[in-house]
């Protein structure tokens, strides 16, 4: 044997075989699936990143979709709110929220998918770079249908199972603009608000720790319609009444408009959104009774939850 064919032996030794595994045998990369996260997904990442979360309670067509599909919108355009986009766990929820607001959907008007009710509450993932940071921030989005949240309103023993309230950073209430608008249905549309925030403190998913926030929505119907002195004569009132009722039994109450998306086009895309996101991604200082508090875990049972019925003390 020639020394070119010892050397080639070295690689072809016949009494050494080599075994391939089928490929469903081969451990497989964990792709995130860009789909809006469960709770026990959330819980997962929380294990290695802290996060805000945002509670968004609105009843059907109040607009919790759009305003979610518009805030993704402008990121896809560049940095809003002084935030730029450095990446998200549901991409693909995303885009299928948003499909019906676009032009290659074939609709006239732009839509939003609704969320549907056979679903549990999901969350939407956006991580985000403060312009004059380099620090990244993530934000998690609430989904959940809005005849769930009428439901609570109505039947307030359902309220202990809207577990993403007492873990928010945020609770928006959405006051439908829409509504507002409409001298029919007005008082209702307002009341139903005063009702749900009542529901979710008498019921212990909000309390002195929670900041909550009124944010009327569809705000160019308001401001576009000949009675919007008067509207807007009645929201004051409304917020006023509300201060007084509820004020003190939360940490913080305020006030907000939001136009996510006017179909006439007169009103600029997401007026108002990016006011609101820096507010949610800005860390509140911590009242006395907050900081000698231990934070609370996330409750899960019945059983847990009963640690938000018992009054603390703060450690003097």
């Amino acid at each position: 044997m020639s020394q070119e064919d010892k050397e080639f032996d070295v690689y072809n030794d016949d009494d050494e075989e080599i075994t391939l595994k089928p490929v469903a045998e081969l451990a497989m990369a964990n792709l995130c699936p860009g789909e809006a996260l469960t709770l026990k997904e959330v819980s997962e990442f929380l294990l290695a990143r802290a996060a805000t979360f945002v509670a968004i309670v609105g009843e059907r067509n109040s607009g919790k979709s759009t305003i979610i599909c518009a805030l993704y919108d402008r990121f896809l355009r560049g940095a809003f709110g002084g935030f730029s986009f450095a990446g998200s766990k549901s991409l693909i929820a995303f885009e299928r929220r948003a499909h019906y607001s676009r032009a290659s959907s074939g609709l006239e008007v732009p839509d939003t998918a609704r969320t549907s009710l056979d679903e549990d509450v999901h969350y939407f993932h956006l991580a985000l770079v403060d312009e004059n940071q380099t620090s990244r921030t993530d934000i998690f989005l609430s989904d959940r249908a809005g005849e769930t949240y009428e439901s609570a309103r109505a039947n307030t023993t359902l309220v202990s199972r809207l577990h993403e309230i007492p873990q928010a950073c945020r609770v928006v209430v959405l006051l439908d603009g829409e509504r507002v608008a409409n001298p029919m249905q007005r008082s209702n549309a307002i009341h139903a608000v005063r009702q749900m925030i009542r529901a979710l403190l008498d019921n212990d998913a909000i309390g002195r720790r929670s900041i909550v926030q009124v944010v009327t929505t569809k705000a160019d119907l308001i401001s576009g319609s000949k009675d919007a002195a008067a509207i807007q004569s009645h929201l004051d009132g409304f917020a006023r009444e509300l201060r007084r009722d509820v004020e003190s039994r939360v940490s913080e109450l305020t006030f907000w408009s939001v136009t996510a998306r006017d179909p006439s086009g007169q009103a600029t895309p997401a007026s108002g959104l990016d006011t609101l996101l820096r507010d949610w991604l800005t860390p509140k200082p911590q009242s006395r009774e907050q900081a000698n508090t231990p934070p609370l875990p996330l409750l899960r049972t019945e059983f847990d939850k009963l640690v938000l019925r018992v009054p603390t003390k703060a450690v003097k």
